[in-house]
């Protein structure tokens, strides 16, 4: 409220400035909506916070060298709302209303050069964002011919920034150095569209920066979803082979037991074969013995006859016997031979049939070895199925939160979208009302010239009256006193026209407010000061409206950027809490040290009054105060609640995407660590198929040769049988 004491004022409707971009809004460290934090020391992450409160970009990259301290930037720029300008009261000193400029410019000159700086913090933050994804795809390498050409875009953006915010600045200070009052107005449209540019060019770069990371996820998915398939293609491929061997290698141990049974069946002929040889070793014994009994007998009943018969047929019969002694002497000794042949014969196959069952043992042990590798085997194969089950349901919940991702990658775009056609929107309305309020002053500039004019045509004809009157005054002073008071009537009500018709002038000059004329006696004049009053007031009513359509659309779009504010940093928050808590402590210290002196003045003189109205009345405002600061406290603490939760919910999300990526490196690692196990158990099993397969050949080798001397025993001992036959026929 303005001093009313030098002189009479009136109240006037606050007009708004053409162009504000926001409109009741007070940007204090109560809001901390458009802080804007360049650089964050947390953990090595840098968070860079746009101050529009639409976007929020993160990056983890590493510390920025001279920026470890980052300073909130708050912009100050308070604006009074309708209601409280409403109530001000404007001075209309005729003297000094010609001279000063319009209000409304200087206030929105200063509302742009906050905004100049928050572009520059804006511009700052763009800058390293480039920059960082400059290196990013340096060191990845990345050949996208989109993301370079995104980024080329991108830098040059940033490098005509700073000429767009130097040639803003300059026709700042130009709009402030201007007098005239048409040139101001170009300038500040100039200024206007500048920074409508630069909001465009900024709004367009940070689209850019997301339609970058959104093509560079999108690239490392796919990627990673193809090097996964053909992973599984690999694995299926390794799988099928280690089946087919694993088939063969049954068929192998199959045939393996079909020729084990084979050599039991040949051994055991062969034991068959040894009891017959034992029993025809027996016989031919006995046969021997009573061969030898008969050769005594016959010696005995030879030497009774002969001393019956002739000497001739004894010499005969010793001849016979002679050589039936030397035949049977031969015989003997032959059979002996045969016999020792026979018994030698016998120990090698029973070394060879005792050599051929530990071999048996020894290949049955090792069919054991190899049926429990081949059950091992399986069990392996089991696990590797399982484990390839595992990684395939992985592979489609991956598939699954990529899709996910995606959505919410879309949503997020068309939210961004959503958001920069309201702001298009918003923009095109405030062009609209900038372009109301530039009719609105044109027409109050035509209504100037009118009464210009109007003032040129009464100036005129006060000259000619005076011109008049001068004459009258002449021509009676030459005729004489007369009646002329009517020529003096119409001079005065000239006179108090022109006083009015400037007054008026003054007051549309000033601030285009509503007040009341000077009483005057020309029904004339006050019809047109009715008229012009009128039309000023119902350009003031709808200006109202249209500032209040304003106020509301910017308090509902406040109320959805409030909504979209729970991404705020935990660290301000808690600042915030700290400072509220530090300055409740030092009202309550305040009030105690008030309590004290109220408690020793009342001690010392009690004699004075023990009531202060005035310590009362602070003592109840530092307590409301307290009771306010207790419930920003209690808001601000529900909020940091709400913001742990969030947190611990994304740091849950990424602890659990981790974990599953952990997972699946684990898995691949087994899977890594499964084949390189096949492939050794495979030439394991290689090497003792091959070893088993020679040993097979040879005690193939050694029981041909064995059936081979069976035969020939066979053959001996037939051939001994006949031979005796032959000789000993008759006689058995």
């Amino acid at each position: 409220m303005h001093n009313t004491s030098a002189m009479k004022s009136k109240k006037a409707p606050w007009i708004p400035p053409p162009g504000k971009s926001q409109h009741s809004i007070k940007t204090t460290a109560k809001t901390p909506k458009d802080e804007c934090f360049i650089v964050s020391d947390e953990s090595k992450v840098t968070r860079i916070n746009v101050p529009t409160g639409c976007l929020l970009l993160n990056f983890n990259l590493k510390k920025v060298e001279g920026s470890s301290t980052a300073e909130p930037c708050h912009p100050t720029t308070e604006m009074h709302s309708l209601e409280e300008d409403r109530f001000e009261e404007a001075s209309l000193s005729s003297t000094s209303s010609f001279n000063r400029d319009p209000p409304d410019v200087n206030a929105h000159l200063h509302s742009i050069k906050q905004e100049i700086q928050l572009l520059t913090t804006h511009f700052i933050s763009l800058k390293q964002i480039s920059h960082f994804l400059v290196g990013i795809f340096n060191t990845f390498e990345t050949e996208d011919e989109t993301i370079k050409n995104l980024l080329t875009k991108i830098l040059d953006e940033v490098k005509e920034f700073i000429f767009n915010l130097d040639d803003l600045e300059y026709s700042v200070t130009l709009v402030g150095n201007t007098i005239s009052q048409e040139d101001r107005i170009t300038e500040f449209q100039k200024v206007i569209k500048l920074k409508e540019n630069l909001l465009s060019k900024l709004l367009g770069c940070y689209s850019n920066i997301i339609t970058i990371y959104q093509t560079y996820i999108q690239k490392q998915s796919s990627a990673r979803m193809s090097k996964n398939e053909e992973e599984q293609i690999t694995l299926l491929n390794q799988l099928r082979d280690s089946e087919q061997r694993c088939i063969s290698q049954s068929a192998v141990i199959k045939d393996l037991e079909r020729r084990l049974s084979i050599i039991q069946g040949k051994a055991n002929t062969m034991e068959s074969y040894k009891s017959t040889l034992e029993d025809t070793r027996t016989e031919l014994q006995k046969q021997l013995s009573y061969k030898e009994a008969q050769i005594q007998y016959l010696t005995t009943e030879l030497s009774q006859l002969s001393t019956k018969e002739k000497i001739d047929d004894n010499d005969r019969l010793l001849e016979i016997i002679e050589e039936i002694k030397k035949n049977a002497q031969a015989e003997k000794t032959a059979l002996k031979k045969a016999l020792k042949v026979q018994k030698s014969r016998a120990e090698k196959l029973e070394k060879l049939h005792a050599k051929s069952e530990k071999e048996l043992e020894e290949k049955e042990k090792m069919l054991l070895d190899i049926a429990a590798q081949r059950d091992q085997l399986k069990l392996h194969l089991t696990v590797a199925n399982n484990n390839i089950i595992e990684g395939k349901n992985q592979i489609e919940e991956m598939r699954h939160q990529s899709l996910k991702l995606q959505n919410e990658m879309s949503e997020k775009e068309g939210d961004l979208k959503r958001q920069l056609q309201e702001l298009s929107s918003s923009l095109n309305e405030k062009s609209c009302q900038l372009s109301d309020c530039l009719r609105e002053k044109m027409k109050l500039e035509r209504d100037f010239s009118e009464v210009t004019n109007e003032l040129e045509m009464t100036r005129r004809e006060l000259n000619l009256l005076k011109t008049k009157f001068s004459d009258i005054n002449i021509i009676s002073q030459g005729q004489g006193d007369g009646n002329h008071g009517n020529p003096l009537q119409d001079v005065k009500q000239l006179i108090l026209l022109l006083q009015n018709t400037q007054e008026l002038l003054k007051n549309i000059k000033s601030a285009a407010v509503s007040t009341t004329m000077t009483e005057g006696d020309n029904p004339v004049a006050e019809d047109k000061t009715g008229a012009v009053y009128k039309t000023l007031l119902k350009a003031v009513d709808e200006i109202k409206e249209q500032l209040l359509d304003l106020k509301n659309r910017v308090l509902d779009s406040k109320e959805d950027n409030r909504k979209s504010e729970l991404e705020m940093k935990l660290k301000e928050l808690q600042r915030l809490y700290t400072s509220c808590s530090k300055e409740n402590h030092a009202l309550k210290t305040e009030i105690e040290e008030l309590k004290n002196t109220r408690w020793n003045n009342s001690s010392v003189e009690p004699n004075e009054t023990s009531y202060i109205p005035e310590n009362d009345f602070s003592i109840k405002t530092i307590q409301m105060e307290m009771r306010l600061k207790n419930e920003e406290n209690w808001r601000l603490k529900q909020r940091e609640k709400d913001l742990e939760r969030q947190l611990e919910e994304v740091k849950d999300k990424l602890q659990k995407k981790e974990a599953e990526n952990f997972r699946l490196f684990s898995l691949e690692e087994e899977l890594k660590l499964r084949k390189n196990e096949i492939s050794l158990l495979e030439k394991k099993k290689e090497e003792e198929s091959e070893r088993l397969l020679s040993r097979i050949k040879e005690l193939q080798k050694a029981l041909d040769e064995s059936t081979a001397d069976c035969e020939r025993l066979k053959r001996y001992v037939q051939d001994l049988r006949a031979s005796y036959l032959n000789v000993f026929g008759g006689s058995s």
